[in-house]
Formats: structure tokens, sequence, C-alpha cells
């Protein structure tokens, strides 16, 4: 039992040794730490191993095979702990980001909405060009856009053609949405 005592005392403090220069690599980044470790606690194993085999103890075969899985155990329990804090630090960070960017986007909400900022493009159309574009934009046709502005059909034809070549559109459906999308 004295033995079993000694050898439990031995293996811990290997284990504690490796788990602190484990550690020790993992904060400093330093290999030559985890280096040392891992050979000190393989020399201790192989000891203890060849020492029993010299005896020819078999129950004391197991129990070394007992506590080197033990000391592994505790070396990945080591290993894995770091990679939770590291992966906790790195989900502080992204929730520091996502605060900032919070922050950053309320100072630029009024009322409920979001500070807006038409195309430069909008500023280079007429008052008579952002009202067709404002009526296409709620659905008009061009007889219907004549009728409201008292202007006639070709006239609105004209205007949506001049328009369409200004902000570099295709048809009347991509300036309903220009129209909308910029609030004119």
């Amino acid at each position: 039992m004295e033995t079993l005592t000694r050898y439990v005392i031995n293996y811990a403090l290997h284990t504690f040794y490796i788990v602190i220069l484990i550690d020790a690599y993992m904060e400093l980044d330093k290999k030559p730490f985890a280096i040392i470790g891992s050979v000190a606690g393989l020399t201790s194993l192989l000891k203890y191993i060849n020492m029993l085999l010299l005896t020819r103890s078999f129950s004391k075969v197991a129990e070394t095979v007992f506590f080197s899985l033990f000391t592994i155990f505790i070396i990945f329990t080591v290993y894995l702990l770091k990679e939770v804090r590291e992966e906790k630090g790195k989900t502080e960070m992204v929730y520091k980001e996502l605060l900032a960017t919070y922050k950053e986007l309320e100072g630029k909400y009024k009322n409920g909405m979001m500070a807006f900022e038409p195309e430069p493009i909008v500023e280079e159309l007429t008052e008579r060009e952002k009202e067709i574009c404002r009526l296409i934009g709620d659905g008009r046709n061009n007889k219907e856009i004549s009728e409201t502005l008292f202007i006639s059909e070709g006239t609105v034809k004209n205007h949506i053609t001049n328009i369409l070549k200004k902000i570099e559109l295709r048809d009347r459906t991509q300036l309903a949405v220009f129209a909308l999308k910029n609030r004119i």
C-alpha cells in the first residue's frame, strides 16, 4: 500500500509538471516548454514501466496503464480548457464589435427611420423629371401622368426617355424601383 501511495504521488507530481509546462506553452506560445514537459513525463513513465517489468509485477502494470491514461486525461482536459477560454475570448470580441455596430447604427436612426441620403444622380434631375419619377413610382401610366401634370403623353414619353438616359436605366420598371429606393 505504501508503494501505491508513492506511485500515486509520483504520477500526480509528474502530471502537475506536464500540465504547468503545457499551460506555459499555451500562454507564452513557447514550444521548448511543451517538449521538456512531454519528455519529462514520458521519461518518468518509461522508468516506472521498466521497473515494473523487472520486478514482473503485472498488477503494477495495470496501475501504470491506469495512471498513464489518467495523465493523458488531465493533459487533454487542460488543453480543452485552454481552447474554451480562447473561444470565450473570441465570443466576447464579436459581442463587443456587435455592440459597437449597434451603437453606430443607433446614432444614424431618427424617429425609427434611418437617416436617408439619396443617390447623387437624383440631384441632376429637374423638378418636372422628379415629379414624373414620383408618379411612375406610384404606378401611374403615361396617360395618368399627362392628366395629372397637364402635359401631353408625348411630353411624358420624352421626359421618361431623358430620365432613363440620365440615370442609365433600361426601362420603366427599373425607373419605378429607382424612384421608390431614392424616395423621390
